[in-house]
């Protein structure tokens, strides 16, 4: 099945964030199984990225379940092609902890930004997150 990122709204979401002036960053889920896999979905994901040149990056959310050295693989293939395309130091994989075995993240982390998806289990553990700290927006953490 041909995977597309063709979203009608897409535009007008790019158009509405530009007006306010905001800054875009896009995000895709992966689904391929194999190299020419990855290089289709990049080559649909380019029209995406040509048309809204993100400048807060791009962020592929991980749905790998091959082997880690076929995984590791298409990972390459997208690095390579999202650099190619001008994103060099704009990319990173949103994941949660455990995705991370199903890839060598030693060997990924110099190309790739992580943010790790990991959700509250309580409203209680919120305490521990907000702190006033999390606001001081002026300062670097």
């Amino acid at each position: 099945r041909k995977v597309t990122y063709n979203s009608p709204r897409f535009r007008k979401q790019v158009a509405d964030a530009r007006a306010a002036n905001l800054s875009v960053a896009l995000y895709a889920t992966t689904r391929a199984r194999s190299i020419e896999e990855a290089k289709q979905e990049i080559h649909e994901l380019s029209l995406c990225i040509r048309t809204a040149a993100p400048e807060l990056g791009f962020w592929l959310k991980l749905k790998l379940n091959n082997s880690v050295l076929v995984n590791d693989a298409i990972l390459k293939t997208y690095q390579q092609e999202l650099v190619r395309l001008g994103l060099k130091d704009r990319i990173g994989l949103y994941v949660k902890k455990s995705d991370l075995n199903r890839i060598t993240w030693k060997v990924q982390s110099n190309d790739w930004w992580l943010w790790i998806d990991s959700h509250l289990t309580s409203v209680a553990s919120m305490n521990e997150l907000l702190t006033p700290h999390v606001f001081a927006l002026d300062e670097v953490t």
